[in-house]
């Protein structure tokens, strides 16, 4: 029936009555009521709001207000404003009203659940109050209230603010100060991110500790209240991993706290109290550890955990004890067949053959494990030698020397090799050259140096055979200038013959490392020759690129600041421009000289107060190439002469492959004789000189008898082989012959030549 055009329902009884507890439900929820903070204030809030919190619910549900007032007196006024502030985001997402259903959450879980609450625009500001302040009030207020949401929220501002800070940021932004002494700080930087709290390191025999005992964690206060240790926890509990171990450099009791958060959030089994000590460890989460860049502590997990039983990451288990009896140093040779005798096999790999497949059955979950989880297994377990890799000796520490040369190795191999580096503690020598690490395996060898003090010598050059590099061209070396950036310990590198420069397309990489060069106090040897520094390289079919200087005087510009450095090596670089001869026989002269360079080269050598030896040999200084065409230019060699005159520290170089005339040789070999110095690049302490087929011309001759002549130069030489070479250029050249003859004529030393 309608009396105004519009259809009337009738309802129910019943459904009268249903609706009427709740519409007196909506009613009570909109009800406000006052909460009473520790300081007496009265912040007021609607029921909805307080049920946020299951404290202030449970209050409501069990007992009347007194005066209508229910007091919280641990928690301040500024917390409950806060939690007031959360009643809209509740409404879009109710989700949790109580902290247990939270408590089996993985760390990524919560992360992305928080990252949600921290951006909502209703949330309050925390700009105006001190890290402390966060953790005191609201941290704390959130736990004692049972409010998820608002620890959620605050976790998240705090991880925000300190996420990314190294150790003295850190210290700087709490306001603490620190208790370590030198080696102590180190220590507790590089300690793996899983030891539990009251780990201590073994002490050496007859070594006394000098770590003092760890202090109890002095806790700030504010208005007399000290927080609790469950609030310290909670408060870092969306700090990152990485974070939380530079957390450990601020001072002993942030540190002991930073080992009680990483080892609950790394080694605890869902459900199961956090570790107490190394023995105990039987699970580790290496996910959270390749992500924070820490995948050697998989490495040293292997070698410190005896009770380590599985591996957590990526939904993945590694079944421990699996992996170390798998046979992985098997591989199965692929057969081409077909009438053609069978081709070798691939290098070994984890990607394929039997050692793959006896890695996926100790690996349990969906689909294919990813590669870093794989490699993690082996670095922690592995047995023997696998890829070629000793990772059994390499994880134990029982060498100092590794030399994987020509392995065939790549970019996996390399990975699997930085994760077994930090456990390499007598580690001094690694040789990973003429492999085909790339730019992936680089990067991670070097991240692994980055804070490495052991190893001294590494060798990742590449090979003269074929046109592919090592390291990856000029990205790869942007890692190696990265690490020598911050690297303290390594004293030598070889990185020749990796086309550092794309072939003269790309100079941001060399510019790079010369910048690291400058800044670097340990590296004394650097060896980049081959490596068409200046963009321009011959091949089979000729000369090709386009000259530029900017790579060379980058590096020339190090070489004048830097303190350190006493050994460079910069030959087969066409400094000057000029190419060598062609396979068509022609010789035909195919760019133009250019003195930029050398100028560059000669101001850094004539300032120098370190360098004591240097390579420039085969870079057709004089602007003639090794077939002899072009125009002979003498500024050069002049400038290089200059400043070997001044530099007071130089006993080394090589100056052979050059074309000079017989003057300038002379020159040269006058200078030499003034202060002691080899032009052939022999060292004071050397026995046997090779020169065999070295294409050297008459003036190399006169080099050479500069060298033979000078006692301190090859005092020790016993003997020398100038075989295969052309010092009189086929009979029509005999001056530099005629001075080494003299030359030999004086030296007592050598007993052999040929």
């Amino acid at each position: 029936m309608s009396l105004s055009g519009k259809t009337i329902v009738a309802r129910s009884p019943a459904e009268e009555q249903e609706e009427a507890p709740a519409a007196k439900k909506a009613t009570r929820d909109d009800e406000p009521i006052r909460v009473r903070a520790r300081d007496g204030e009265e912040v007021t809030m609607s029921r909805e709001v307080a049920r946020l919190a299951g404290h202030l619910k449970d209050l409501m549900d069990d007992a009347s207000a007194e005066d209508g007032v229910y007091p919280v007196p641990i928690v301040t006024a500024s917390t409950l404003r806060a939690l007031v502030r959360m009643s809209e985001i509740a409404r879009s997402d109710p989700g949790v009203h109580r902290m247990e259903p939270c408590q089996n959450k993985s760390f990524e879980e919560l992360r992305s659940e928080a990252e949600g609450y921290a951006s909502n625009p209703l949330l309050p500001s925390s700009d105006e109050y001190s890290l402390l302040q966060l953790i005191m009030e609201h941290v704390e207020g959130a736990l004692f209230l049972d409010a998820p949401m608002l620890l959620k929220h605050n976790q998240s501002v705090i991880a925000s603010r300190v996420n990314g800070m190294n150790a003295d940021e850190l210290r700087a932004l709490l306001g603490a100060g620190s208790d370590f002494d030198g080696t102590e700080l180190e220590a507790a930087l590089a300690e793996s991110a899983f030891l539990p709290e009251g780990y201590e390191a073994p002490q050496q025999l007859g070594a006394a500790s000098s770590t003092a005992p760890l202090a109890p964690l002095r806790q700030p206060s504010l208005s007399g209240v000290p927080a609790t240790t469950d609030a310290w926890e909670a408060a870092l509990g969306m700090v990152d991993v990485a974070t939380l171990c530079e957390l450990k450099g601020v001072n002993r009791s942030w540190r002991a706290l930073s080992r009680r958060v990483l080892c609950s959030r790394l080694c605890r089994g869902r459900g199961q109290p956090a570790p107490t000590n190394l023995e105990e460890i039987t699970d580790l989460d290496v996910e959270l550890l390749i992500e924070a860049g820490r995948p050697g502590d998989t490495a040293l997990a292997g070698q410190m955990l005896p009770g380590l039983a599985r591996l957590h990451g990526y939904g993945f288990v590694v079944d421990v004890a699996n992996v170390r009896a798998a046979n992985l140093g098997v591989q199965k040779a692929n057969s081409f067949g077909g009438g053609f005798a069978d081709a070798p096999p691939p290098p070994p790999s984890l990607l394929r053959g039997t050692a793959k497949a006896a890695l996926d059955s100790c690996i349990s979950g969906e689909g294919e494990a990813p590669l870093k989880l794989t490699i993690a297994a082996v670095a922690c377990a592995g047995s023997g030698v696998v890829c070629g890799i000793p990772v059994q000796h390499m994880r134990e520490d029982t060498m100092t020397e590794l030399d994987l040369r020509n392995k065939g190795l790549q970019g996996p191999a390399a990975m699997l090799i930085s994760s077994l580096i930090p456990a390499t503690g007598g580690l001094t020598k690694i040789s990973l050259a003429e492999n085909k690490l790339g730019e992936e395996g680089t990067k991670a060898i070097c991240e692994a140096l980055e804070q490495n003090k052991t190893l001294k010598e590494l060798d990742i050059s590449g090979s003269f055979h074929g046109k592919s590099d090592n390291i990856g061209g000029a990205a790869g070396v942007k890692h190696v200038a990265k690490m020598l950036g911050v690297n303290g310990g390594l004293t030598s590198i070889n990185l020749s013959k990796n086309h550092l420069t794309n072939y003269g397309t790309d100079m941001t990489g060399v510019k790079e490392l010369a910048a690291a060069l400058g800044v670097n106090g340990g590296l004394t040897s650097i060896d980049l020759s081959n490596n068409r520094l200046c963009g321009v390289w011959t091949d089979y079919s000729g000369q090709h690129g386009t000259y530029t200087a900017e790579g060379i005087t980058a590096i020339a510009d190090a070489m004048r600041v830097n303190g350190a450095l006493t050994s460079i090596s910069l030959a087969n670089n066409m400094i000057s421009g000029i190419g060598g001869q062609y396979s068509d026989g022609s010789g035909e002269l195919r760019g133009a000289f250019s003195i930029e360079g050398i100028a560059a080269l000669a101001d850094a050598l004539s300032k120098s107060m370190t360098l004591r030896s240097v390579d420039l040999s085969n870079n057709s200084l004089a602007g003639v190439n090794r077939s002899g065409h072009g125009t002979f230019r003498p500024e050069g060699i002049n400038l290089i002469a200059d400043a070997i005159r001044v530099n007071g520290a130089l006993t080394m170089a090589n100056f052979l492959g050059n074309q000079l005339d017989a003057e300038s040789a002379k020159m040269l070999a006058e200078v030499a004789k003034q202060k002691g110095i080899s032009l052939c690049g022999i060292q004071r302490d050397q026995t046997i000189a090779d020169f065999r087929y070295k294409r050297l011309e008459p003036p190399d001759a006169i080099l050479l008898a500069s060298d033979l002549s000078q006692a301190v130069v090859t005092g020790g030489l016993t003997s020398i082989n100038l075989s295969g070479n052309r010092l009189t250029n086929y009979g029509t050249d005999m001056t530099g012959i005629k001075e080494l003859a003299a030359a030999l004529g004086v030296n007592g030393g050598l007993t052999k030549i040929e």
